[in-house]
């Protein structure tokens, strides 16, 4: 027999469940489209005469590694 307290707590989880659920399929990934945007401003900068060299993050080949700053 389920008592009054186990009730509340099935009622929770079944909502957290639901939520996250919704959350991975309603909500759309913004990285992708965030490296996108980024790739296009920075051809519009290009084109248009501005130094992109020093915007953003160092570009690291892959044998390189990054140094950490400040420590």
């Amino acid at each position: 027999m389920i008592k009054g307290q186990q009730v509340i707590f099935l009622i929770g989880a079944g909502i957290a469940v639901l939520s996250t659920v919704m959350l991975r399929v309603l909500i759309p990934d913004r990285e992708k489209q965030l490296e996108s945007e980024e790739a296009l401003f920075r051809k519009y900068l290009e084109d248009n005469g501005w130094d992109t060299s020093d915007m953003g993050m160092p570009q690291v080949s892959s044998g390189e590694k990054r140094e950490k700053v400040g420590g």
